[in-house]
């Protein structure tokens, strides 16, 4: 018999001769043959002692033998085997690495995982060599000092089992690997050169020597700058040394004659100001340096720009362009050796204005002010009205009278637009028989009413208390239908007629 019919792959099975008549020998034959005989027992043994390597139904068969014979007893699927759940387990081979060594995880699980989970707290981590968090031995740089934890799960079909190693990994800054470069080897005496650090494992304090020290640090950076931006004062070639340094240690790097300073001739073309608008001006400057002097210079545009005419050989000419331009200027050395620069003036665009409603004909008689509107708003008015708007008839000069709105956007550029007001006398129309030659019902209304005239309407407006105009229809016949949605209060009703001449009468909306 066995002490367990169903182990898993990780438990003994202890077998037990149970055979009568006293045998002396045994024969213990397993199928299949996928198991392995421990403790010093084997197939001969009495009592043999068993693994199940995997799982599965196995067959156990025993013959016992004596002096007068043998007897063999078959157990048919007699042991049923599972699959053992892993038992996690693993091992780095660095404990202590810094940030740039590379670390390699081995998998000691038992009871063969097929899969595997692992986990980096925290997870500044890269892994290398192609490997993931799904490896069985993965490969990991991490990128950052300070305490690891490393968690394994190793899965099975019997099932998982977790290892954590909490702050396994000591992890130390690795030493900066000095680089850097400039965005100019060779340039002229006074220009400005920028260097960029390209160090490696992050340093955090920086060193700059520039042999010979004839420089000058621009834009407030120094000798300790990441990123330092130097001007060299005389010609020649200069050798740059950069010292990078961290908690992990130091580097250098040295570029010997990495600098070659000319006399160059160079030039360096502006605009002040650069964005203007319409009608405006601005001065060009080319600033030349290096080279054999005198300078001369030579403008061009594009596209072509008039008022640049007359001014094409002066090192600072003032232009009023009316679109978009750029501006090249070639500056030529008394060795006939040439330079070119160029620059952009931008032309602003002004805000387009509408004139939202204004009336073509208003009565000096009985008129009341009207608030002229205009998009954008902000702007002022002029002529014949006040800076907000308003426009007084009354007041107003008979005949056209002119008015202009102008407005001065974000970048001060300004722009207006410009429209006519006629002013009539209204005479004609005797205010007398107002009743018989204007009929308007009902009236008060809820604003809807009818008006009916003895001659031909040509428009009809209401404005409000403030002077603004709320209702504008026009008509083309002797009676209109007036159907406004408006606020209780007392309105202008203004009415031309088809003479241009203006009747005006109150309307009460109730």
């Amino acid at each position: 018999m066995a002490d367990n019919t169903t182990p898993t792959t990780a438990d003994t099975v202890y077998f037990t001769d149970l055979s009568a008549d006293n045998p002396t020998s045994w024969a213990w034959t397993i199928t299949p043959t996928t198991f392995s005989y421990i403790e010093g027992t084997d197939a001969n043994t009495q009592n043999p002692i068993v693994i199940f390597n995997d799982p599965g139904f196995y067959t156990v068969e025993l013959t016992a033998t004596n002096t007068n014979g043998s007897s063999t007893e078959t157990k048919v699927d007699y042991i049923d085997c599972s699959l053992a759940a892993p038992l996690a387990e693993f091992e780095a081979d660095n404990l202590t690495p810094d940030t740039e060594t590379t670390v390699n995880f081995t998998d000691l699980s038992d009871n063969n995982p097929d899969s595997w989970v692992w986990t980096f707290t925290p997870n500044t981590i890269t892994y290398q060599d192609g490997t993931d968090e799904n490896s069985q031995n993965p490969s990991v740089i991490f990128n950052q000092d300070g305490f690891y934890t490393v968690s394994l799960i190793a899965t099975n079909d019997g099932g998982s089992d977790t290892e954590e190693k909490t702050d396994y990994i000591e992890v130390s800054l690795a030493a900066p690997v000095a680089d850097f470069e400039a965005d100019n080897v060779a340039p002229s005496v006074g220009m400005d050169v920028t260097f960029t650090d390209l160090s490696s494992n992050s340093p955090d304090t920086w060193l700059w020597e520039f042999t010979p020290s004839t420089v000058v640090f621009l834009d407030g950076t120094d000798a300790n700058s990441q990123n330092p931006m130097v001007e060299f004062s005389e010609v020649g070639l200069y050798t740059v040394t950069l010292t990078a340094s961290n908690s992990g240690g130091s580097d250098d790097e040295t570029k010997t004659d990495y600098i070659d300073v000319s006399n160059a001739l160079s030039v360096t073309v502006s605009a002040d100001p650069a964005d203007i608008c319409v009608g405006e001006t601005t001065m060009l400057d080319a600033t030349a340096g290096g080279g054999a002097e005198p300078y001369t210079y030579l403008w061009t545009a594009v596209p072509v720009d008039a008022s640049l005419t007359g001014q094409e050989t002066t090192q600072n000419p003032v232009v009023s362009p009316t679109v978009t331009t750029v501006y090249t200027c070639v500056v030529t050395d008394n060795d006939a050796t040439e330079v070119q620069d160029d620059v952009t003036v931008t032309i602003l665009t002004a805000a387009e204005i509408t004139l939202l409603n204004w009336p073509e004909t208003l009565c000096n008689q009985l008129e009341p002010p009207v608030q002229l509107e205009a998009t954008p708003e902000g702007g002022t008015y002029s002529g014949n009205v006040t800076e907000d708007g308003i426009f007084t008839p009354e007041t107003a000069p008979l005949g056209w009278n002119v008015i202009t709105y102008t407005y001065v956007d974000e970048n001060t550029c300004e722009s207006s637009a410009t429209d006519s007001i006629y002013v009539d006398n209204c005479v004609g129309i005797n205010s007398t028989n107002l009743d018989d030659f204007i009929k308007i019902f009902p009236n008060p209304n809820s604003g809807k009413f009818k008006v009916l005239s003895a001659v031909q309407l040509k428009n009809v407006q209401i404005i409000n208390q403030q002077g603004k105009l709320v209702v504008s229809q026009k008509a083309n016949n002797k009676s209109i239908n007036i159907d406004a949605n408006l606020q209780k209060g007392v309105y202008i009703l203004r009415i031309t007629l088809n003479d241009n001449s203006i009747i005006n009468r109150n309307i009460i909306i109730k």
